[in-house]
């Protein structure tokens, strides 16, 4: 007869610790298939641990992301390397959310794979955020473009530009794929007879702001 309470504890609070993390994790065998998925996994799923493991989570997976995450899955586990991927994940009321989904080995003193521990993490708002940037961008440009404006950043003490829009590189006819164009550059192509007023009105905004 052995005494466990000490064990049994300690698997309890390791329990404990898993179902309780604010993330949503899962094991898979060497093999990469599922094995175990913790609390916050099932309860944002609404599946149960038997309906997860094996290929059961498939079905959590949106229907035009299964196909890019089975793919990168097989390539990197077969590869024997920690994995990242984003896809949508149903909830339990049926919306999709976005996820980062990242994954590493635990690999025994021989370099042998004993199995794979993950974690899903909700990138949901950031992936929106993003896409609004980008929608927003997207407006700028075609506004540039239709009305033929540039717009540029630069410096203020030195006056290195930064950054140039797509039109700006049309408008100064500069070669887009060839970096940023020094400032001397830049004036340039600049009319001769506005040439001194441009500059002082760029450098007397760039002293107004170091000002302040």
């Amino acid at each position: 007869v052995m005494d466990i309470t000490s064990a049994k504890e300690s698997e309890d609070r390791t329990r404990l610790i898993i179902d309780t993390v604010p993330a949503q994790l899962w094991t898979e065998t060497p093999e990469g298939v599922v094995d175990f998925v913790n609390r916050r996994w099932v309860d944002y799923t609404g599946m149960t641990l038997e309906q997860a493991v094996g290929s059961g989570w498939n079905r959590m997976v949106h229907p035009d992301d299964i196909e890019r995450v089975l793919n990168k899955w097989r390539k990197l586990i077969s590869e024997g390397k920690p994995r990242e991927i984003e896809s949508r994940l149903r909830r339990s009321d049926g919306e999709y959310r976005w996820f980062l989904s990242r994954v590493c080995p635990l690999v025994d003193r021989s370099g042998h794979i004993l199995g794979w521990y993950g974690c899903d993490t909700d990138i949901h708002d950031r992936k929106e955020a993003e896409e609004t940037l980008r929608r927003s961008e997207g407006y700028l440009a075609e506004a540039q473009r239709l009305s033929h404006t540039g717009s540029w950043a630069s410096i203020p003490v030195t006056g290195e530009i930064r950054y140039m829009s797509e039109e700006c590189y049309r408008v100064l006819d500069f070669d887009p794929h060839g970096g940023q164009p020094r400032y001397e550059m830049f004036f340039q192509n600049i009319h001769p007879d506005d040439q001194a007023k441009v500059r002082e009105a760029v450098e007397a905004a760039g002293r107004e702001r170091s000002e302040e």
